[in-house]
């Protein structure tokens, strides 16, 4: 089977396609991520309200 050069800027657009997607398909994910950043105090806190709540 011969390249041509069409089948190379075809798979260069495929190529540059999927790269772009997996790049910037999942920044939802990392914003949500982002934002449940939790700190010790706030950790500390949390499990004092749940055990002062079990009794």
């Amino acid at each position: 089977m011969k390249v041509t050069k069409k089948m190379k800027a075809l798979l260069a657009g495929v190529l540059l396609l999927v790269l772009s997607f997996c790049l910037l398909g999942n920044t939802g994910a990392i914003g949500a991520a982002a934002e449940e950043e939790f700190t010790l105090d706030a950790v500390a806190e949390e499990c004092a309200e749940m055990t002062a709540n079990a009794d």
